[in-house]
């Protein structure tokens, strides 16, 4: 019963616009086994319930497994002999988004993205009819279990209030956003527990550096930056092509009607 009425809840639609209140639940039908003589089929129950435990304790190591692959980094300790490091407050200028709702997006659509504190499908919130920020630059996630997320932005678009940017300074030259980008990460200096927090003041106050390569002279090192990245984007294709295949694991259901 605990597997078929999970299955049957998407069925019947059951999230925050439609409650799983006594009144719905009281139409739900569910399909049980039966045998030769029309009794209920104890046997056969038992089976498909084995299969759904299997399944489930499957999909757990399945996420397991994601979370560790996704925390998989390029240590620069042993890529990197000559560098500097230098405080993120030094590097950019920090500043947070405006309040834009999903009522706003919907009433004014268009082909410019809003990214919000979500980390799927890169924070993106929705689209709109105008833009904020026309630049390159990052952005981190302020509010969340996942908060302090960093995500690389090159183009034209807007970020909600749960959402914070990081602009480099003019003056700051020969430095990669992008490798910043690669590298940079403030989910260790959340605060919270389910809902956590990395505010502009928090940043501030952790003194959070960066490595960035050096030449022989002392200059930032454009090139090995760029080599990186590289590195950085061969590892993310492996990984989303591990994850696809994940998923396709993850998305294995039983077939309890035959």
């Amino acid at each position: 019963l605990l597997y078929i009425l999970n299955k049957v809840k998407s069925r019947y639609g059951f999230d925050r616009g439609l409650r799983a209140s006594l009144k719905n639940m009281r139409r739900i039908e569910i399909k049980i086994p039966i045998n030769d003589e029309g009794n209920f089929d104890i046997k056969t129950q038992k089976e498909i319930a084995n299969r759904y435990s299997v399944i489930k304790e499957l999909r757990k190591k399945i996420e397991k497994y994601k979370q560790q692959i996704e925390d998989v980094k390029i240590n620069l300790d042993d890529i990197l002999t000559n560098y500097k490091e230098i405080e993120v407050t030094k590097l950019f200028n920090l500043s947070r988004g405006r309040v834009i709702s999903r009522k706003y997006i919907n009433k004014h659509p268009g082909e410019y993205p809003v990214y919000s504190s979500n980390t799927l499908n890169d924070g993106l919130l929705g689209k709109i009819d105008s833009y904020d920020y026309d630049c390159e630059s990052l952005t981190w996630t302020t509010d969340g279990i996942y908060a302090g997320t960093v995500f690389y932005r090159n183009g034209k678009f807007s970020i909600t209030n749960v959402c914070g940017i990081l602009q480099l300074k003019n003056e700051i030259r020969n430095v990669s956003i992008e490798y910043l980008g690669n590298i940079l990460d403030f989910r260790d200096i959340a605060k919270g527990s389910d809902n956590k927090k990395v505010m502009m003041q928090q940043i501030i106050n952790s003194g959070k550096k960066v490595k960035i390569p050096v030449k022989e002279n002392g200059e930032f090192d454009l090139e090995i930056q760029k080599n990186i990245n590289q590195k950085y984007k061969w590892i993310e294709s492996v990984k989303k092509e591990i994850n696809n295949k994940l998923n396709d694991i993850m998305n294995v259901d039983i077939d309890y009607e035959v």
